[in-house]
């Protein structure tokens, strides 16, 4: 009699990746931007890297990265969702504008078209309540840098 090993079937990897409202290098919808509601757009985190302790979401138009449109961090390792405007307790939004608002709405004018990009974070440890609660997003910033090892980039765009 012969008997065969049993073989556990393959395991998919998800790669570590984000999505929101729009698709790949295209136009988000308008109620994330200036021209609609201008609410945060609700996101959808897969594949996150085993050993993540902490997730951080920034948005930057492409032509001006120093200008911070939205950074939420702490977020729970197992935030699979982030929902419309919704920041969970446990996490922090950053107040990225002069009314310390933590969404700045994507904006293209005069016809033009803008690029954005969305990165979110898998960071080795929660950022300091310290460096959360000074509210610079240039402080968190290099928080988010010193822990982060992997990262989930898209790209949208907005057209004014």
């Amino acid at each position: 009699m012969t008997t065969t090993a049993a073989v556990d079937p393959p395991t998919e990897t998800i790669e570590f990746s984000v999505a929101g409202p729009w698709r790949e290098s295209e136009d988000i919808a308008v109620a994330h931007t200036c021209a609609g509601e201008g609410s945060p757009p609700p996101l959808e985190i897969l594949g996150i890297p085993d050993g993540t302790a902490a997730l951080a979401v920034h948005l930057v138009a492409l032509d001006s990265p120093e200008q911070t449109l939205w950074l939420v961090v702490n977020l729970a390792a197992d935030a699979r969702v982030l929902a419309d405007a919704v920041v969970p307790a446990d996490a922090a939004s950053i107040g990225v504008t002069d009314d310390a608002r933590t969404y700045s709405a994507p904006c293209a004018a005069g016809g033009q078209r803008r690029e954005y990009l969305l990165s979110v974070y898998a960071l080795d440890s929660l950022l300091p309540v310290e460096s959360v609660a000074s509210g610079d997003p240039d402080v968190v910033l290099t928080g988010i840098e010193e822990r982060a090892y992997d990262i989930a980039e898209s790209v949208f765009t907005v057209t004014g």
